[in-house]
Formats: structure tokens, C-alpha cells, sequence
């Protein structure tokens, strides 16, 4: 996964940044399908797809997770599986860029489409807040306060 476009900022932007996007294309998967916002999906998912390559970079540099590995070494299947989903989102989401792109009567297919990325929306939401779980979990073992 080797990202296409340069983004220059840490991982506190990339952070923000890729909120707005998601919040925006939430928005826009409430809106009824015209031609006009089917090219502001495929704006927002392509800067979406732009812009995963670098997140997850920042997450896994330094080894992903490895503050929690280090201090919980049996933990490390469960963030081996949070990091190989990493690479199944990044497909998914190209997947669903090509079938936006496709040809078609966008508002004869925009229903199914919509569901299929509010449902991969929902599945990054879910890996991102498993990482913060297992985060905060290490944190507070580590600090004696959720013993």
C-alpha cells in the first residue's frame, strides 16, 4: 500500500483531517443521489483513499501498537489482527471508489452503494475504536487503575 500523494503533517492532522472527511461523506449519504453528489463522493472517497495510506503509516511507525506488545506480549494476536485490517479496509475502500466510478444509473445503484460504504464506515469506526480500547486497557493496567 504505497501511498500516492505527499501529506505533510503528523498524525494529529491526518487525524482531524480524516474526521472531517468522514463526517462530510456521513452527510452526504443522507442526501438523495444526483449527479452533483455523486462527484462529491468520489471526491471525498478519493481523498479518503489518499489519505489512509498515510494515517496508518503514522500509526505503525515505530511498530504498530508496540507499546501495548511490549507490555502485554499476549496481547499481540489481537493487535496482529487489528494491524492486518488495516490492509482489508484500504481494499475495501478501493473497492468501493471503482464502484462509484462505474457507469451507470447513479441513482438506480446510489442506495446500495450508500449502504455499503455507511456499513465499511461503521467497520473503520469499530477497528478505530478497538485500537483506543486496547490502548486505554494497557494504559490503565500499567498504571494500576482498571485492576
Amino acid at each position: 500500500m504505497q501511498p500516492k500523494r505527499l501529506y505533510r503533517y503528523d498524525s494529529a492532522f491526518l487525524a482531524k483531517l480524516e474526521y472531517l472527511l468522514l463526517g462530510d461523506l456521513r452527510l452526504l449519504l443522507v442526501e438523495p443521489p444526483t449527479p452533483e453528489s455523486r462527484h462529491q463522493l468520489v471526491t471525498l472517497l478519493d481523498e479518503l483513499f489518499g489519505m489512509l495510506p498515510f494515517r496508518i503509516a503514522a500509526k505503525e511507525e515505530g511498530g504498530y501498537l508496540t507499546d501495548v506488545t511490549k507490555s502485554f506480549p499476549g496481547w499481540g494476536d489481537q493487535v496482529q489482527a487489528l494491524g492486518a485490517e488495516h490492509g482489508i479496509l484500504y481494499e475495501e475502500l478501493r473497492e468501493l471508489r471503482a464502484a462509484v466510478n462505474e457507469d451507470g444509473d447513479f441513482p438506480a445503484h446510489a442506495a446500495g452503494l450508500f449502504s455499503r460504504i455507511g456499513e465499511w464506515m461503521e467497520r473503520y469506526a469499530r477497528h478505530e475504536k478497538e485500537e483506543r480500547r486496547l490502548l486505554q486497557i494497557a494504559t490503565n493496567l500499567e498504571l494500576g487503575v482498571g485492576a
